[in-house]
């Protein structure tokens, strides 16, 4: 079905939308960014007490709770 939800915009108002887009980009991604390049948790091979101190379990925990908060979720199959 090609047909046109009746309340969409006839035309995108592209400056509208790349003002949407940076400002979430500012406000959601790059502060998450800025946090987990923090994280010393490169790989396995960098800290040989690696599971020890959790590095890499905070970096998935951050990825989650973005993830997960953020609204993107995979769709049920």
């Amino acid at each position: 079905m090609n047909a046109r939800h009746p309340a969409a915009p006839a035309v995108i108002d592209t400056t509208k939308l790349l003002d949407d887009i940076s400002a979430h980009w500012d406000r959601e991604i790059v502060p998450e960014l800025v946090e987990y390049v923090k994280l010393p948790a490169k790989s396995p091979s960098f800290d040989k007490d690696w599971a020890k101190h959790g590095y890499l379990d905070a970096a998935v925990a951050q990825a989650k709770r973005w993830g997960g908060g953020a609204g993107h979720r995979r769709p049920d199959p």
